[in-house]
């Protein structure tokens, strides 16, 4: 019995398509998921990541009311 390969190990590392979970309130359990498409995984900092999400987050339609929320506050911190 043969399987198809695993998708994770088709692509290269270079061109990776990942999810970030974008939680607005833990309290209310509010949580957008963010795919973010053609990652270069091997050079892609985690600022440089980190600014990629804001950027879609205040661009990308339906992202409003998470655009209101100091996202990445204890990111920036360290």
């Amino acid at each position: 019995m043969q399987t198809d390969p695993l998708t994770n190990t088709t692509k290269p590392s270079t061109d990776a398509t990942i999810t970030v979970r974008v939680i607005k309130s833990f309290e209310y359990r509010n949580s957008k998921n963010l795919v973010l498409h053609h990652i270069d995984l091997e050079t892609t900092s985690i600022d440089e990541l980190l600014t990629l999400c804001l950027q879609q987050i205040s661009s990308a339609p339906g992202w409003k009311t998470f655009q209101n929320v100091a996202l990445g506050q204890h990111l920036e911190s360290r």
